[in-house]
């Protein structure tokens, strides 16, 4: 809630979140053998989240909107996540190779005040790819690039049937070098 030009947090008088997550993983030589040292990934999760409104808020709401809603989605909260990876191993090269992907549903980002539209954060995919090399007994060398997709990340709100973006920016592509000795 907004109040005054300062943003504040209050909490739902009552919430409650209901869901199914589902997950597996499989090593692909089943398909073939030129598969052997892959394996993938996927875990989706269905969530069906609910907030009660404040009296006196839904009180505000339904005097402009007499058919509103006594409840509303949780703040930060999907609908559903995906992510899917797939891993490359060769253990006798000591070399492993790994890309993961991610979505989110839209979720409410922010909570207006009576009579203003919601903020809403749109789903923004990330695509990482992860690089591990062995060498000697004790070394390894990890090469990792974050974000290829780089999205843009928008909050976007409805006004009048019509979407606006409240804001948009990019986070970028990160990439990382690390030198593990284990000993």
């Amino acid at each position: 809630m907004i109040n005054s030009g300062e943003l504040q947090y209050q909490n739902a008088p009552r919430g409650e979140v209901r869901g199914v997550e589902l997950e597996a993983r499989k090593n692909l030589a089943f398909l073939s053998d030129r598969l052997k040292g892959f394996s993938g990934g996927v875990n989706y999760t269905w969530v069906e989240p609910f907030a009660e409104i404040a009296a006196a808020e839904l009180a505000f709401i339904r005097f402009y909107a007499p058919q509103a809603a006594a409840t509303r989605e949780l703040t930060g909260q999907s609908p559903y996540i995906f992510n899917f990876d797939l891993t490359y191993h060769n253990y006798r090269r000591g070399t492993t190779v790994s890309a993961y992907y991610n979505v989110f549903g839209r979720r409410l980002s922010q909570v207006s005040p009576p009579g203003t539209p919601n903020v809403i954060e749109q789903p923004a995919p990330t695509l990482d790819v992860v690089w591990n090399q062995r060498f000697r007994d004790h070394w390894k060398v990890t090469l990792s690039a974050k974000n290829l997709l780089d999205p843009a990340v928008e909050e976007t709100y409805t006004y009048r049937e019509r979407d606006y973006i409240r804001s948009s920016h990019r986070r970028g592509i990160t990439t990382a070098l690390g030198i593990t000795y284990t000993y």
